[in-house]
């Protein structure tokens, strides 16, 4: 009995254009000089997502379309973007590609995300005057440029993943619209001393996974009325702040596993409901007696808190 012959599988690869409103989907090509007629209506597209395509330059016929948002995933040859990006872009989102350099500078760029690139520096980051949120993950970069504090509109700086930064810029502390900092999964060792100084900041991260090595946090940290977040765990710290306790808009504190052997008595000072639930300092080398008293002690405090606001309520009800 003969066998039929196996049809070869194609090694054309399969491209697709999707749309989604005003958002644009390309997915998979290796290169065009018009817009394929599937994209439909150009005039309102206001987002664009190249997905897995194999060209190194991006199409110019972008360049001629009024979308103000581009997402570049997974394509393999790309490692610079074309000027019209910063002449026309609002956000920029680059994802897995082999991208060396940040695109040029821009008075229209807002927002800047780059997860997974080969980015080792920031150059003229200041000269995008309007930025408001910076996002860097899994990069080799070295360092945060010195000029970074003159982005007056910076509300958020997130970098995770990237080993080889060690320290942040001193300028950083003249941020006074930054309400998010987070910094993690880094080698980061030190934090500015004026930290305290960022009015505005809501949340921050200075913790990890097993990266991080602070020995210290800055007492200045404790000016910080805002705070509401403050992740400080994997870290190498043997203190802290003494006046921790007047971060009194503090939701959220975790210590965990670092080399602290006891609690500033102001901690106790925090609000009862971030004590009793939303306080971590496990997996330090505090005495186990110790830890004991300190649970012993929250639980007392919270018990006193029930109490007393379940007398205010009773009150209330009364002079109703």
């Amino acid at each position: 009995m003969t066998t039929a012959p196996t049809k070869k599988k194609s090694t054309k690869p399969r491209t697709s254009v999707k749309r989604d409103g005003s958002s644009l989907e390309l997915k998979g090509f290796a290169g065009f000089e018009t817009m394929p007629e599937a994209a439909g209506d150009l005039s309102t597209v206001t987002c664009v997502k190249l997905v897995k395509c194999s060209f190194a330059e991006l199409p110019s016929c972008l360049a001629e379309m009024p979308f103000d948002r581009l997402f570049v995933v997974e394509c393999p040859e790309v490692t610079a973007l074309p000027r019209w990006v910063s002449d026309k872009m609002v956000m920029v989102w680059i994802e897995k590609c082999p991208l060396r350099t940040v695109p040029p500078p821009s008075l229209k760029l807002e927002s800047l995300n780059l997860w997974s690139t080969l980015i080792e520096a920031l150059p003229d980051l200041a000269k995008n005057p309007n930025l408001s949120s910076i996002h860097i993950t899994d990069a080799p970069l070295t360092q945060l440029p010195d000029d970074l504090g003159e982005l007056q509109l910076l509300e958020e700086v997130h970098v995770s993943k990237c080993p080889h930064l060690t320290e942040l810029p001193d300028s950083i502390c003249r941020l006074a619209k930054l309400k998010t900092l987070e910094v993690y999964d880094t080698g980061l060792a030190a934090v500015p001393d004026r930290i305290g100084d960022l009015k505005a900041l809501q949340r921050l991260v200075l913790g990890s996974h097993g990266g991080n090595r602070l020995t210290a946090v800055p007492d200045s940290v404790c000016d910080i009325e805002k705070l509401h977040l403050l992740w400080l765990g994997n870290n190498q710290l043997e203190s802290l702040p003494a006046r921790i306790g007047a971060l009194t808009s503090l939701q959220y504190l975790s210590v965990d596993h670092n080399k602290l052997t006891s609690l500033p008595d102001s901690v106790f000072e925090l609000h009862p409901f971030t004590l009793e639930d939303e306080f971590d300092f496990h997996d330090n080398p505090i005495p186990t007696k110790l830890v004991a008293s300190y649970k012993a002690k929250i639980k007392e405090i919270c018990r006193a808190d029930r109490a007393a606001r379940k007398a205010a309520r009773i009150a209330a009800g009364q002079g109703a």
